[in-house]
């Protein structure tokens, strides 16, 4: 038989994105479900809606990087032959990623930069010509590079994927004017330079868990209803499991986890010396219960995060050493007190006495696997001890540290975490969603869980989430997504925000329109004297989330006050079209003012407004919260 080399290396069917899925399907067990409805969704808005820039958005910790690797193979599978993925200026984290993806077995294999770069000199290589994959940190010097010595900027079909994308890449810059006659536009540094990346046809997606910066600072014109969910795994450990929407109706009861208050400030020795010792007996009754079984036993992590800075860290490290394992592991005269406090903690815990010998014996058989990292700076990040903290290799590992494990790292084996102060500013609302690190796949050690912080700390904390998924639930639900934040509360830096093109209103807000049955009526019109909390039950259970969006119900049914009468105000229903600002088709004023029973002492208000031509109604509310509310009204960035 002739060697015939055009039968041999013929073209194929490219299949990457399915293969990648089966494999998922197959031999890791996932359900991809979410992951293929994300990819679809994007492929259709790049492909057949032409979109230049979105965002997938999704809960902190949620596998994103799953669904990047098979947004990656199915953007290959179409054609896209160069591809940029962007990551934090944090060298871990892009090892981290790039590790996951060459593993993935993509074609091409993935690259860093510094890679790519010795390639094309090398080689003289012609990237038009050449697939890539090439990850990068959002690094000024690094961008710089690859820009002048690639001629990356000159590529026509780039596509970039840009991780923790409200992180560097929105533009600083916005709200300021250039002085001279040229009337240039300004951009902070990462922001032109990945705009100069882009070109013409370049398209950027951003994949991050706090989306509000991007569309307030409208990064890169992206489009909001173009905007993709990512619905996290069903393993998945999040806001609803740590910050409980009933918290403010049941407090503590609402935890399924293991919470302990402080007062305002934790400083006290006493208790990061308490929260230790928690974490010891927990870690040693869970693999005291694998031993009996057989099963290898695992090591497990606690963060100790302060807001003190570096000095501060040390002296949690130094309290956790001299008042704890310096007596265990030298064996000083005042060990058997050091036991004495894990046997009590043991026993306030598990309430067995024979459980707490056996978790002494434990922890003191063990003493020396102990393992301090302390994280407080870059040098840190690029040391060996880090790696030990994200992934730890002792049963008892405590990781000190403050901003710097915030974003985009995964702590395998956290069981318990300790902060110490509250916060005397405003919380940004992206800081502390990304400071969320027990969020994941959380599955083996939800139960377990240890959270120490003052009680101050918490409900802000809770009061970020809340607002984050009223904010949520409005985009691709509303003209424009509302971001919301509160006396305590900020949506973003005010220097990201498109001061110019943002509007902000009052807390009325408004939701989808439709159809008014019968039925609807009379039930809402049963409501407005009497049995209101059951009337608005009823009501949401017929029209459904996407019309009586969820965070907003729940803040309802979640306040005990609501269930008094007098702490609801329902509106008559009214006709719109006899007003003059009526908007038409829309059921609503352009001048706002729906509501008008904000004199009757209530908490919480309903309106609903009608139009009688098409038989359509939209309800309005509003809460007694203070909130502030902002929107971007899109323009061409």
């Amino acid at each position: 038989m002739s060697f015939n080399l055009d039968q041999i290396i013929k073209k194929s069917e490219p299949n990457q994105y399915k293969k990648r899925i089966k494999l998922l399907k197959n031999e890791k067990g996932f359900d991809t479900s979410n992951i293929e409805d994300v990819v679809e969704e994007v492929s259709k808005n790049i492909f057949h809606e032409k979109c230049k820039a979105l965002v997938i958005y999704g809960e902190p910790q949620s596998g994103k990087t799953e669904t990047m690797i098979a947004l990656t193979a199915r953007l290959l599978d179409e054609g896209k032959k160069h591809i940029l993925l962007l990551v934090t200026d944090n060298v871990k984290l892009r090892d981290q990623n790039l590790g996951i993806f060459a593993k993935s077995r993509i074609n091409p294999t993935p690259q860093d930069n510094l890679d790519f770069l010795r390639e094309v000199k090398e080689n003289n290589l012609n990237i038009a010509k050449v697939p890539f994959i090439i990850f990068c940190k959002k690094n000024a010097s690094e961008l710089r590079k690859l820009i002048n010595e690639t001629k990356l900027a000159e590529l026509d079909d780039l596509i970039i994927i840009d991780d923790e994308a409200d992180y560097a890449t929105p533009n600083s810059k916005v709200n300021k004017k250039d002085n001279s006659n040229e009337a240039r536009e300004l951009r902070s540094v990462i922001n032109g330079l990945i705009k100069n990346i882009m070109n013409k046809n370049g398209i950027w997606i951003g994949v991050t868990a706090t989306p509000g910066r991007l569309d307030l600072n409208n990064t890169y014109a992206n489009e909001t209803n173009r905007w993709v969910y990512l619905p996290p795994h069903s393993k998945y450990y999040g806001q609803y499991h740590f910050f409980p929407a009933n918290y403010r109706k049941e407090h503590k009861k609402a935890f399924d986890y293991h919470v302990t208050f402080l007062g305002e400030s934790g400083d006290d020795p006493s208790y990061i010396k308490k929260a230790v010792y928690k974490f010891l007996v927990t870690v040693a009754k869970k693999n005291i219960e694998k031993i009996k079984k057989n099963i290898p036993e695992e090591n497990f992590s606690m963060i100790v995060h302060t807001s003190t800075g570096k000095e501060g860290h040390k002296e949690d490290f130094r309290i956790v050493n001299d008042h704890i394992f310096k007596h265990l592991k030298e064996e000083t005269e005042k060990h058997p007190k050091v036991l004495e406090e894990i046997y009590n903690t043991a026993q306030t815990k598990f309430g067995d006495s024979k459980l707490s010998e056996e978790i002494v014996k434990y922890v003191w058989e063990n003493k020396q696997q102990y393992r301090p990292v302390i994280m407080n700076s870059d040098k840190d990040m690029k040391s060996q001890n880090f790696d030990a903290g994200t992934d730890p290799q002792t049963p008892f590992t405590i990781i000190f540290g403050g901003n710097i494990i915030s974003r985009g790292l995964t702590f395998h084996g956290l069981i318990s975490m300790f902060f110490s102060r509250d916060s005397k500013h405003k919380l940004d609302s992206g800081t502390y969603i990304q400071r969320a690190r027990m969020f994941g796949n959380r599955e083996e050690l939800f139960k377990d869980f240890e959270l120490t912080i003052p009680s101050k700390l918490y409900n802000d904390w809770w009061q970020v989430f809340k607002e984050h998924r009223e904010s949520l639930a409005t985009v691709n639900n509303f003209d424009h997504p509302l971001w919301f934040s509160s006396k305590r509360t900020k949506t973003t830096q005010p220097s990201s925000i498109d001061k110019a093109n943002v509007v902000e209103q009052s807390g009325e807000i408004y939701f989808e329109k439709f159809k008014l049955t019968e039925e609807l009526k009379n039930l809402y019109l049963s409501g407005i004297k009497e049995n209101k909390l059951e009337m608005i039950k009823k009501l949401h259970s017929l029209i459904g989330e996407k019309i009586f969006l969820k965070p907003f119900y729940e803040e309802i049914i979640n306040d005990p006050d609501a269930q008094d009468d007098e702490n609801i105000y329902v509106q008559n229903i009214r006709s719109i079209d006899q007003y003059k600002d009526q908007i038409p088709g829309e059921i609503r004023r352009s001048r706002g003012g729906h509501i008008d029973g904000h004199n009757t002492g209530a908490e919480y208000w309903l309106a609903m407004f009608m139009s009688e031509e098409t038989n359509e109604a939209r309800l309005f509310y509003r809460s007694y919260f203070n909130r502030k509310i902002i929107s971007h009204i899109r323009t061409n960035n």
